[in-house]
């Protein structure tokens, strides 16, 4: 008899255990991985921003600095975002990027479905600038040079 209660509680306890990891599988590891792919996408978004940033800033100054030249930067973009433009926005320079993140939901209002999300970086400066599509991902020194004109290139 003794057999059969040592056999019932291991049946028991193998059951137990199996609803646990069912229970684990449904609705922690998802919750995981929201948390994973939510750092991430905070991560990529908050380090462009910062990259792009400091690359307006090293343009306004350069801009205001007199006499032309050229000007090496090291500049960072994580794999999943692209310097796509350089233009003008109401008389001022802007640098337009975008950071793709994860398709998790609820995707953010700036972002569309795809999960591709546009910024622009305004520059305080009425110096034209151009610039070349900079990744995805980029890693490395890129040159600011300015012109006998004033204008202000921006390649890698």
């Amino acid at each position: 008899m003794n057999k059969k209660i040592k056999g019932q509680i291991s049946v028991e306890f193998i059951v137990l255990l199996a609803i646990f990891m069912l229970f684990f599988q449904a609705t922690i590891l998802p919750t995981i991985e929201f948390s994973e792919n939510i750092i991430k996408d905070t991560y990529n978004l908050s380090k462009t921003s910062d990259s792009v940033s400091r690359l307006a800033t090293h343009i306004e100054n350069f801009s205001n600095s007199s006499g032309f030249g050229r000007r090496s930067i090291f500049f960072y973009l994580p794999d999943t975002a692209i310097i796509s433009a350089c233009d003008y926005d109401s008389g001022n320079p802007v640098i337009k990027y975008n950071v793709t993140i994860s398709k998790q939901r609820p995707i953010p209002l700036t972002c569309n479905d795809q999960g591709v999300c546009n910024f622009v970086k305004k520059i305080e400066s009425d110096t034209p600038i151009s610039c070349e599509v900079i990744g995805p991902g980029f890693s490395g020194a890129i040159i600011l040079e300015k012109s006998e004109t004033g204008q202000i290139i921006i390649k890698k």
